[in-house]
């Protein structure tokens, strides 16, 4: 006895075979609408070529088999409401397209339309838009996808899943390999601002993969082809992505609620000597703030970070670059390794007549970054505007030999605190280098709270800075520092409360107060005057150069005993 399903299942074989070419070999087909539009609950495709021939809307389950194939004439649709299951093989051909929203197929595969893997030959673009255009997810294989230029992703609510980030060879990883050193690999948004926020791109997942490229990368005077390009998103999710050999990993503007997490970028070759030798990790680029305050509104980067290896020729390379207006960021647990500069604020002017200064430099919070081996400063901020407001909560900063600063102040007006952390300065120490811990330059507002420096031969230096308070705690325990462990110049209106400990005479002194420092507040307590070369009489140094300022202008306390 035959079974209904298998009955059923020989009928739609019997009755859709008249229409494949190949399987009949009777030459051009007749059309196949009514056929594919039939009743039938479900619908197997046989080996061959079948044909749509004007727009249609199939309710049926469809299992292709392979060799299947379904033509689509120019400027129809073919609707499909069921599920389907096909081989990875191009199965949509024709100019026509297919729709597949309302589809119970869970995913579709851009192998459909025409995908090749691991071929460099082929330009998998055109199966890329059209597998997007089709079905609300698309899934990627272990393989590499060339694409002849950026694959712009413009339609919301898209779920585009790869195989995994890490590529270790065939198979071990999704790759997205564009075929240019000038061209993005991917972009998630518009090429220009829509009208409102209501108009941007909603709701993408894009998650697991590699973005490369072929050739060496191509800077511009300032900016540069980037890994992924993200403009004017809303509620957008960036998951487990690589942006690996491109100037700029991620350049991100216009991001409304976005969340990027795990991504990761990385720079090992030279790019195109005919550009700056640049690489931005994660570029931030407020210069043109559009319908809010800062350059992106509620942006959140977590588990991220940067990279280097190899011979990249960037000696100025930047873990995550924040320009012009910053506020509504949110950083954490952001990690470099082997870049000259891990985090660099620089809250330059953007565009005129959007007030960035006042509400576009608010709201910037940095926690917990990890910024190992860096050659030039974990944290640099600068042109900062009095309006500006940043939390840096819990940094680790360890520099390579010869680094500069752990963190890094200058041409700062706003309000910035620094809040725990650890900075560790004895590998710099111990192979000839002479960096900084914290060091502050014609700045305004800062406050230090219970950060640790460790081992730096220049622990924290302040040079014409106002309104700031120091509480930390300095230890050299086996290191010999080059100045005092804390050295001001030229400052006013400060509040000093640090512990400094150490081995016998890590530090000429303490506290250097030379050079036209005024209405200071000093509380000695806290330091040992067993680290000092000068013993307890080196606690506070140069008092009596600050010439023409009233005593009662630097209170001391802390000194006795």
């Amino acid at each position: 006895m035959v079974s209904r399903r298998e009955l059923i299942g020989r009928m739609s074989v019997m009755a859709l075979a008249a229409t494949a070419t190949e399987a009949c070999g009777t030459g051009p087909a007749p059309p196949s609408d009514s056929m594919l539009a039939s009743a039938l609950p479900g619908i197997t495709l046989p080996a061959g070529k079948h044909f749509v021939s004007s727009s249609m809307t199939v309710r049926a389950d469809i299992q292709a088999m392979p060799g299947a194939t379904i033509d689509i004439a120019a400027g129809k649709t073919l609707t499909l409401l069921g599920d389907f299951q096909a081989p990875l093989a191009p199965i949509f051909t024709g100019p026509g397209r297919v729709d597949m929203l309302g589809c119970r197929a869970p995913a579709a595969y851009p192998e459909w339309w025409g995908a090749t893997r691991d071929d460099s030959a082929h330009d998998s673009l055109p199966a890329l838009r059209a597998c997007l255009a089709a079905h609300p997810v698309m899934l990627l294989g272990a393989a590499d996808y060339f694409i002849s230029d950026t694959w712009k992703i413009e339609t919301s609510h898209r779920r585009i899943w790869g195989a995994g980030k890490n590529w270790g060879g065939p198979h071990q990883g999704t790759r997205i390999i564009v075929v240019s050193g000038d061209r993005d690999v991917v972009q998630l948004g518009f090429d220009t601002p829509p009208g409102s926020v209501g108009s941007y791109l909603q709701s993408v997942d894009l998650r697991w993969m590699e973005l490369a490229r072929s050739a060496p990368p191509k800077a511009t005077a300032d900016d540069g082809a980037a890994g992924l390009r993200i403009r004017f998103s809303f509620d957008c999710l960036i998951e487990g992505i690589s942006a690996d050999e491109h100037v700029i990993g991620y350049s991100i503007t216009g991001a409304v609620y976005t969340h990027l997490r795990d991504c990761h970028a990385f720079r090992s070759s030279p790019g195109d000597k005919s550009g700056p030798p640049r690489f931005w990790a994660f570029h931030l680029d407020g210069r043109t703030p559009r319908a809010f305050p800062g350059g992106n509104a509620s942006l959140y980067i977590n588990d991220c970070g940067a990279s280097t290896g190899g011979s990249p020729g960037v000696p100025q390379s930047i873990g995550a670059y924040l320009q012009g207006a910053f506020a509504d960021s949110y950083i954490q647990n952001f990690e470099t390794s082997q870049i000259a500069t891990g985090i660099k604020v620089d809250g330059q002017t953007g565009k005129p007549g959007i007030d960035q200064g006042r509400a576009g430099q608010a709201n910037l919070h940095l926690l917990m970054p990890i910024l190992d081996g860096y050659s030039g400063a974990g944290i640099e901020l600068t042109n900062i505007s009095p309006y500006g407001a940043i939390d840096i909560v819990d940094p680790y900063c360890g520099p390579a030999p010869g680094a500069f600063a752990g963190i890094f102040i200058h041409q700062s007006r706003g309000l910035v605190t620094i809040s725990g952390g650890q900075l560790h300065g004895w590998y710099d120490a111990i192979n000839g280098g002479n960096a900084l811990g914290i060091f502050a330059q014609n700045a305004e507002g800062i406050g230090i709270s219970g950060t640790k420096v460790i081992g730096f031969r220049r622990p924290i230096s302040f040079e014409q800075c106002r309104d700031f308070t120091i509480d930390a705690a300095i230890n050299n325990p086996g290191e010999k520092a080059a100045q005092p462990a804390i050295s001001l110049l030229g400052c006013a209106h400060g509040q000093l409360r640090s512990r400094i400990k150490g081995q016998t005479s890590a530090f000429p002194a303490g506290i250097d107060l030379r050079g036209g420092n005024h209405h200071l507040s000093i509380d000695a307590a806290g330091i040992d005057p067993a680290c000092l070369g000068t013993g307890a009489i080196g606690r506070i140094v140069g008092r009596g150069d600050n010439a023409g300022m009233a005593p009662a202008s630097i209170a001391v306390s802390g000194l006795v005993g």
